[in-house]
């Protein structure tokens, strides 16, 4: 009876690790690169909106929704970002499919703040840049994901590109950004700014698959074990407990 509820006990322990873990879903691969997005370094500041569908997450295994509490883009070169390294990181669920003018910004008051502070002191060539979010952001599992980058340090830098792909909607741009020297943009009321379909490579962190479902298969659980100078295996039976 011991062995019988020890054993139910590791198994639901092992089932709710599963069940809980989180998963990274990255849109996008390959060599391409694109400059502009998330943010282009060359100008003091920069704001840009990028699109990411439930097409393309569905595609990665997120099939529900679920919270998101990590994102992550990656760099193709080791810099400093001193001079680019506050950001305030907006995201929304958005039915949104594309920007089918330089002027058609998602509103920030749709958007949720989901981070503000400093980035990391340097990036890692072709390495991830993690951003743990402040917020996590719920994603609905059905609409399109828009990100919005909000970033603030009064100054620029050498700029290295990031790791990008293009993909184009039906219509419209999938992104659109704006970069400008000595006067913050503000995210409420955004200038005119430029469209691309060369976005960013992402990952997302989070829990937005299924859970694992169903009854475990049985089998046998054997290990070796030392007893004196003798090996001795030790099987452990999935039934036949009283």
């Amino acid at each position: 009876i011991f062995m019988k509820k020890y054993y139910l006990l590791f198994l639901t322990m092992l089932l709710s690790l599963f069940s809980f873990s989180q998963t990274t879903y990255q849109l996008g691969s390959g060599t391409a690169t694109t400059s502009y997005l998330p943010l282009y370094y060359l100008y003091d500041y920069n704001y840009t909106q990028t699109i990411y569908t439930a097409a393309e997450l569905n595609q990665q295994g997120a099939s529900i929704g679920g919270q998101i509490t990590k994102i992550r883009y990656k760099a193709t070169s080791a810099v400093s970002t001193v001079f680019w390294k506050d950001w305030v990181i907006y995201m929304g669920n958005s039915t949104k499919a594309s920007f089918t003018s330089n002027s058609d910004w998602v509103p920030v008051t749709s958007l949720t703040q989901v981070f503000s502070g400093q980035i990391i002191a340097n990036t890692v060539a072709n390495d991830w840049l993690e951003i743990t979010l402040t917020t996590p952001f719920t994603w609905d599992g059905t609409s399109n994901i828009v990100i919005a980058i909000d970033e603030n340090t009064p100054d620029y830098g050498g700029s290295p590109s990031w790791a990008g792909y293009t993909l184009a909607p039906s219509t419209g741009n999938k992104a659109i950004y704006k970069y400008i020297d000595g006067t913050d943009i503000n995210p409420s009321s955004p200038p005119t700014g430029s469209r691309t379909n060369a976005v960013a490579q992402i990952q997302f962190v989070g829990t937005l698959s299924p859970p694992c479902t169903g009854t475990p298969s049985g089998g046998a659980v054997s290990s070796a074990t030392q007893i004196g100078c003798t090996p001795t295996a030790i099987s452990v039976p999935t039934s036949g407990f009283s």
